[in-house]
This record gives structure tokens, sequence and C-alpha cells, in this order.
């Protein structure tokens, strides 16, 4: 259950950062290093100090490279 609650928070870091992305409208390379950036301050954020781990950074990569792609 957790992961899943980590995988949405890294969604929502994510999409704020595509949104500041779309309006910026810029292509650049440190928009892509600002929403990996944002989807782990979200995993960071819904995990407690205890749960950090392997699988809080994997929840982090997959919010983060799935909202890249699209």
């Amino acid at each position: 259950m957790n992961f899943l609650k980590w995988l949405l928070a890294g969604f929502i870091g994510a999409a704020i950062g595509v949104g500041v992305g779309y309006f910026a409208e810029a292509k650049v390379g440190y928009i892509a290093w600002g929403i990996g950036l944002l989807a782990g301050i979200g995993v960071r954020v819904a995990a407690n100090e205890d749960d950090l781990g392997m699988m809080s950074g994997f929840a982090a990569i997959l919010s983060a490279s799935a909202l890249k792609a699209a």
C-alpha cells in the first residue's frame, strides 16, 4: 500500500514539473532534471523516515519517467 502512495506522490510532483515546463514553453534539459527532482521530493514527502529505501526510490523513478515520456 505504501508503494502506491509513494507513486501517487511522485506523479503529483512530476506533474507540477511538467506543467511548469509546458507553460514556460521550454524544451531544454533542465526541465527534465526538474521533473525528476520534483518527483523525488514528492516521494520523499510521502515516505516516512522509516520507509526510505530502494522501493521508494523505484517509485520516484517510475513516476518521473512515466510523465517525461508523455
